[in-house]
């Protein structure tokens, strides 16, 4: 779940405001870019798995309220660890 961050992840909030920038990367800033392109369509705004490296996962969930993209939640997780939480 998002309320257990373990060793080896990293969790933060990405606003749409883009007050976060500093602390996005390049590929969160453009994946919240690709949330806000959906929801401008009336798309519907799913979570997302991308594989970073070999040892790296990112998954990255919108959050809307009141029809308004707020930002995304972004979770970078180690693989191995994946596996050793289930």
């Amino acid at each position: 779940s998002f309320n257990q961050v373990h060793i080896g992840s990293s969790l933060k909030f990405i606003t749409a405001i883009g007050n976060n920038e500093s602390s996005a990367s390049t590929l969160e800033l453009q994946l919240l870019e690709a949330y806000a392109y959906s929801h401008e369509r009336d798309q519907v705004l799913n979570n997302n798995v991308q594989i970073l490296d070999d040892n790296l996962v990112l998954f990255t969930a919108p959050l809307v309220s009141q029809d308004t993209l707020q930002g995304i939640w972004s979770l970078t997780k180690k693989k191995s660890s994946i596996v050793l939480d289930f």
